[in-house]
């Protein structure tokens, strides 16, 4: 929508210019004013309104207003990696800074400012129709007469059919009204009174407006004005249009040999009639509308008094248009040209720490091929879960969505489900191959039952999708999926006997499920998963509950308190290996967390500053910190220091720079005794930096080489920081 109303308002701008250079011609402003309206009409409904746009505004942060409080949520949960070794260990993505709480979608109330303005100007708009209706019931037709006779005779000069006419007491001025059935409406002492030469020009006038069709163009603008009223432009080339129509038409009756100064003078006595009253309708055009800029049009009739005015022919004015067109094209596709046509096959790197681009532009098909229907979404993840979930159309089978929109999440995942069929998923960033196409699984309905801890069953809980892995999406493939409003598609309840039956799953697949009830521990360990059957119905064993353990803590800088950093726990691998073992909080108004359905075990706590706070501060993480079923530990607190820094340079053998590659950090701030791994990525010149605690410190390359020959430099480097100074490791690339 932005780019199309940058286009509009560059074409917009374009015509009102060429108005004002061509103020002598008012019927080549006229044509430019109705074809450049037309074009931008078309431009506005073009991609912006017929392809899909997902939040085309930022949405405003209502977690730095201090009004919410801890989070306390599965879905905070930090997903951990089953392999110690270094080289295999996850990269840690980047992500925006967490935003728990809905934001506040601004484009939700630029739809609601703009309804307004359309109920408003359509109720003006009805508020016409209804004068119009009463100026027509309190006045009498007219079929015969020298009025009739006059306005019969310059129908017919013009060649079109002769209005109805009508009289009327509350008329204060000649118009016509009318889109489909064309009246004059004529003040009653003008049949009564004496009749005046001057009629029979304010009579001309009013036909040259229905000869130039200007009442349905008029109707046809003020619905546009109605449904594009923020665009302010629209109103202004409106107001030229109007102008120039009001002029066509005084040239008219002069070339028809009417003296200019006496049909000026006639214009004037109009005017004075009509004094400060409003009588002009908002579906009618009279010869005199208060609103009109009167003057200017005195000025051109009085302009050429001494012979008839110049009109430009068919063929130039047709050449206008033509130019018209031909600028509204290039307007639409080279000033501000709206991307949608690009796919992701551009040549873009979707790899290393390139950041998320271009559109996507998919087909949804199902089983048998044929274009599919249902719920379609994308999924933008990144660094510990932050997550957000953003549906989009589907139009025959297809979905258009920006992935540009959304540049900080590193990660995105289409999602389909559909009635009939198993949920189907693929990623759409990074990935070396472009996605064209997704087709929908087999479905399959997983029946299961859920016990409470002493046994009984575990009736009205609610039970929802935490991962899906692996086939039909391909090998290694997997989707941790958090986000409420998408596990709601999926949501299963337990009946009276504790079991639940959670259907739209794929056949095939491999799946681990929650219990959503924050009073109770998570269910399944990262290993634990559940292979879905090939079949229509898959079960699994009766799963008992555990009441849950918390972690409590604050976390400050300088002593003030930090709102919204994230707190994420790890199982301590050397001393509980199970992999299982995680959660995730996010700091309050008053810097508190409250970590949630935690599983009893041993513990790494750490804070999530990368990319985010990591620019100024660092954290000591907890390390080992033992916890029982139901038990709540508290004072786990977390001060923000500046601490110290790991920095150097990857190069080749013939010393020049090796950008994008990764460096990996354990230390206090990430033991080294949890999968969660500090990262850093070169830039062009070779360099990465890494902010952490004083201590000790293990630096390592993580990056695999793609490039055939290329060797990392095995050498890990432990070394000791200190505060406020900079440690150098540097590693050579073979």
């Amino acid at each position: 929508m932005v780019v199309s109303i940058v286009q509009s308002s560059v074409l917009l701008c374009i015509a009102l210019i060429a108005c004002q250079c061509l103020r002598s011609s008012p019927e080549a402003r006229l044509t430019i004013c109705r074809v450049t309206l037309v074009a931008a009409v078309i431009i506005l409904l073009g991609s912006p309104w017929t392809h899909s746009r997902n939040r085309p505004v930022v949405s405003v942060d209502v977690a730095s207003w201090g009004l919410n409080g801890p989070v306390d949520s599965a879905d905070d949960h930090i997903s951990t990696h089953p392999i110690r070794q270094f080289r295999q260990v996850r990269r840690s993505q980047s992500a925006p800074t967490p935003i728990k709480p809905k934001p506040i979608d601004a484009f939700v109330l630029f739809q609601t400012a703009w309804l307004g303005g359309v109920l408003l100007l359509s109720a003006y708009l009805i508020v016409g129709f209804r004068r119009l209706a009463a100026v027509r019931r309190r006045s009498q037709p007219l079929l015969s007469g020298d009025i009739v006779d006059v306005v019969s005779n310059v129908s017919a000069e013009y060649g079109v059919p002769a209005p109805c006419v009508r009289v009327g007491v509350n008329i204060a001025s000649p118009f016509v009204a009318g889109v489909w059935r064309s009246t004059l409406f004529v003040p009653s002492d003008w049949f009564y009174g004496t009749k005046d030469d001057m009629h029979e020009a304010i009579y001309r006038h009013e036909i040259a407006h229905l000869a130039a069709r200007d009442l349905q163009w008029n109707f046809a603008q003020r619905i546009v004005a109605i449904v594009f009223w923020p665009q302010p432009l629209f109103w202004a080339l409106m107001r030229q249009a109007h102008i120039a129509s009001e002029q066509v038409c005084d040239r008219n009756v002069v070339n028809s040999g009417c003296s200019p100064e006496q049909y000026a003078s006639a214009l004037l006595r109009l005017r004075d009639r009509l004094g400060k009253a409003s009588t002009a309708y908002p579906l009618g055009i009279g010869a005199v509308s208060i609103r009109s800029v009167f003057g200017r049009r005195i000025e051109a009739i009085m302009k050429n008094s001494g012979g008839k005015n110049s009109s430009p022919s068919r063929f130039s004015l047709s050449a206008l248009s033509l130019v018209c067109g031909l600028v509204a094209v290039s307007a639409a596709t080279i000033i501000a040209a709206p991307n949608w046509r690009e796919h992701p096959s551009a040549s873009r790197s979707r790899q290393g720490t390139a950041k998320m681009s271009g559109h996507a532009i998919v087909q949804i098909l199902t089983l048998d091929g044929k274009p599919a229907t249902g719920t379609v979404g994308v999924v933008f993840d990144g660094r510990s879960q932050a997550k957000e979930w953003i549906e989009t159309p589907v139009r025959d089978g297809k979905i258009d969505i920006d992935l540009g929109l959304h540049a900080g999440y590193p990660r995105a995942t289409l999602v389909a489900i559909a009635p009939g069929y198993g949920i189907a998923f693929k990623i759409l960033w990074p990935t070396e191959k472009s996605v064209y196409e997704l087709r929908l699984n087999p479905a399959t309905r997983l029946v299961g039952q859920i016990l409470l801890p002493n046994g009984k069953p575990a009736a009205n809980l609610h039970v929802v999708p935490r991962m899906l892995a692996d086939p039909p999406n391909g090998p290694g493939a997997a989707f941790l999926m958090p986000p409420k409003d998408l596990q709601s598609l999926l949501m299963s309840a337990t009946d009276s006997d504790g079991r639940f039956q959670m259907s739209g799953l794929a056949q095939g697949t491999q799946i681990r499920f929650e219990i959503l009830e924050p009073e109770y521990a998570t269910i399944a360990n990262y290993e634990k998963r559940i292979k879905l059957a090939t079949g229509p119905i898959s079960t699994c064993d009766s799963t008992r509950l555990s009441p849950a353990a918390y972690f409590e803590g604050r976390v400050t800088r300088n002593g003030s308190p930090v709102v919204g950093l994230r707190i994420g726990a790890q199982a301590n691998m050397n001393l509980d290996r199970d992999p299982g073992l995680e959660g995730g909080a996010v700091t309050d108004a008053d810097g508190k967390y409250r970590m949630a359905k935690l599983r009893p075990g041993i513990y790494n706590l750490i804070a999530d500053l990368q990319d985010t706070w990591d620019a100024e501060v660092t954290a000591v993480a907890h390390e080992g910190v033992t916890i029982q079923e139901g038990e709540t530990k508290t004072g786990l607190d977390f001060e923000l220091i500046p601490g110290g820094f790991v920095s150097g340079k990857v190069t080749k053998s013939d010393g020049s720079p090796v950008e994008g590659i990764g460096v990996g950090i354990y230390g206090p701030a990430h033991p080294n005794s949890s999968a969660w791994v500090q990262t850093a990525f070169t830039d062009p010149k070779g360099v990465y930096r890494l902010r952490v605690p004083a201590g000790e410190q293990f630096v390592y390359l993580y990056t695999t080489p793609t490039a055939p020959g290329d060797q990392a430099d095995q050498q890990q480097h432990t070394v000791t920081v200190q505060d406020r100074e900079t440690t150098t490791v540097n590693f050579s690339w073979k």
